[in-house]
C-alpha cells in the first residue's frame, strides 16, 4: 500500500505542478478526464474541487499505508504538502498561488483520511477490534 501512496503522491504533484498550458491539454486528450472535470465544475461552480479530490485520495491512501494510525502527523504532513504545492505553483508558468486552493488541499486531506479511518473502524481494522490485521482479537477481559 505504501507503493500506492508514493504513486498517488507523484501523480498529484505532477498534476499540481505542471504548466497550465500542459494541464489544459488533458481534457482534450482524454474524454474521461474532461467529463470528470466538467462534472466537478458543475457540482460546485467556481470551486476547484479537483484539489479536494486529489488530496482526499492522498489522505485515504495514507491511512491504509500506515501500520498504525497517526492522525495528527499524517494530516499535518499532507496539509504541509498542500501548502507547499500552492507555494511552488507561484513559480510554474501559467499557475498561480491561491490560498483558497491551499485550503481545499487541506480539506481534501482531512476528508480522505477521515473517510478511510471511518471505513477502517467500520471494518474492525483498528487496534483491539475483531478484524485487526495483526490477528489480535477483541480485548481480553
Amino acid at each position: 500500500m505504501r507503493l500506492v501512496l508514493v504513486a498517488s503522491t507523484a501523480a498529484v504533484l505532477g498534476l499540481l505542478l505542471v504548466p497550465a498550458t500542459t494541464l489544459a491539454l488533458l481534457p482534450e486528450r482524454s474524454a474521461a478526464v474532461g467529463q470528470f472535470k466538467d462534472w466537478l465544475d458543475a457540482l460546485a461552480p467556481g470551486v476547484d474541487l479537483d484539489h479536494v479530490v486529489a488530496f482526499a485520495l492522498l489522505g485515504f491512501v495514507a491511512r491504509f499505508a500506515q501500520t498504525r494510525p497517526r492522525v495528527g502527523r499524517t494530516v499535518l504532513l499532507l496539509s504541509l504538502l498542500g501548502l507547499a504545492c500552492e507555494g511552488i505553483q507561484f513559480f510554474v508558468p501559467g499557475r498561480e498561488l491561491w490560498l483558497s486552493d491551499a485550503a481545499l488541499n487541506v480539506a481534501g486531506a482531512v476528508i480522505g483520511y477521515g473517510a478511510a479511518a471511518g471505513l477502517a473502524l467500520a471494518a474492525g481494522m483498528v487496534r483491539g477490534g475483531p478484524a485487526h490485521p495483526t490477528g489480535r482479537g477483541a480485548r481480553q477481559s
